[in-house]
């Protein structure tokens, strides 16, 4: 009789160097309330942060994702899984992961449709009935119009004249421009009537 290998997870983060196996009974502390289970698979485990994700077989909630720090992690002594079991908790991880992998797909699917619908919709005026059925669908509405706003800008121009009657009249867009782009200018969006 062969026995199973058991795949297994090698946590490297945050100082701490751990191999969990499939199958093998974990306690995560450090939340609300401690995860208690079988640990399924390591999801997630980035270089600069600390925290890492897993997927546990949590004996009162099920499956769970859950995220936390490696030295939250204790495994408790016990036998691991039989055949039979590490069997059924392989096909499990790989049922979950499917569903992700699944549910991650469709989550971008909707995003590129919504966006592709409501560019149409931008084009051919058809942005309220857009938002409707989004809503109605339960879609995220990604379209963006084009909308005018006025603007009034403040600031303070000084030009070399004999009068202030005269330096008003001989005020130029180029003397604006360069006052408005040595300092930000005290600015107000003008509400619409």
């Amino acid at each position: 009789m062969t026995t199973m290998t058991l795949p297994q997870s090698r946590i490297t983060a945050g100082g701490m160097n751990t191999l969990v196996k499939l199958g093998q009974r974990v306690h995560i502390g450090g939340r609300p309330e401690p995860v208690v289970g079988v640990w399924l698979t390591l999801d997630t485990q980035l270089p600069q942060n600390p925290l890492v994700t897993a997927t546990v077989l949590d004996d009162v909630r099920g499956v769970q994702q859950v995220t936390f720090h490696p030295a939250n992690l204790s495994l408790p002594e016990g036998d691991g899984p039989s055949e039979k079991e590490a069997k059924a908790l392989n096909a499990l991880a790989l049922t979950v992961s499917m569903q992700r992998t699944q549910a991650g797909e469709f989550e971008s699917w909707k995003r590129a449709i919504a966006e592709r619908a409501g560019e149409v919709a931008n084009e051919h005026g058809f942005c309220g009935v857009y938002d409707d059925l989004m809503e109605e669908f339960g879609l995220p509405i990604l379209r963006d119009e084009d909308f005018d706003v006025s603007v009034v800008i403040r600031a303070t121009v000084t030009i070399s004249a004999r009068s202030q009657d005269a330096a008003e009249d001989s005020i130029e867009w180029s003397d604006i421009f360069s006052a408005i782009s040595n300092y930000t200018p005290d600015w107000e969006v003008e509400e619409e009537e």
